[in-house]
Formats: C-alpha cells, structure tokens, sequence
C-alpha cells in the first residue's frame, strides 16, 4: 500500500469509530423556561423536543427513565432516511402520539 493512502484511511477509521456510536445516543437537554404573568393555565407546561429521530426506535422507556409525560411533542429535523420502512415511522410517530395529547412534526422528513 502507497505511504500517502494511509493518512487518510487512518483518519476516516478514526472518524468513524468516533462518530458511528454517537448516532444511537440519546442526547437529552432539559431547559427550564421562566416568564412573569403567565397565564396558570400553562403553568408547569412541558414541551419535549426531539430532532433527527433518522433510523432510531423512539422508545418510551426513555420517557419513563426521565419521568417525562409532555404536554407537547415536536418533532424536528429529519423523520427518517433511505432504507427506513414506513412501518418503523408509524411505529415511532404512534408511540410519540401516545405520550401526550399534542404532537407537532415539523422540518424535513
């Protein structure tokens, strides 16, 4: 093998070894929001935000985990990718539906 292949072919592998396992983390960012004069109707209004869901199984035991029950969900970014089956979209979308009486899908999918 030629000398000047092999920075590149090290520098991918390690990229990819670093960057592969973060795609089926979890990252999870709670912010805390506070206003005067809000309505008490909304106080205590919780809004889960999740973005990129791509080929992941949403799972509600992450809900369980972080004692979430939302009073509305977003969905952002991307819903899914090439090669995800309608099947596993519904399978995510219905388990979000089921968590709370809101849920919004928003950017691409």
């Amino acid at each position: 093998m030629k000398k000047w292949l092999l920075a590149p072919l090290l520098f991918s592998v390690l990229y990819a070894g670093r960057v592969l396992p973060e795609t089926w983390q979890n990252k999870v960012r709670t912010h805390e929001l506070e206003y005067e004069n809000l309505p008490a109707e909304v106080q205590g209004f919780t809004i889960f935000f999740i973005t990129d869901i791509h080929r992941r199984r949403v799972s509600p035991a992450l809900f369980r985990k972080l004692g979430l029950t939302p009073d509305l969900i977003i969905i952002g970014g991307d819903l899914a990718e090439i090669g995800v089956s309608a099947e596993r979209i519904r399978q995510n979308l219905r388990m979000l539906r089921s968590l709370c009486t809101g849920c919004v899908c928003v950017g691409k999918s």
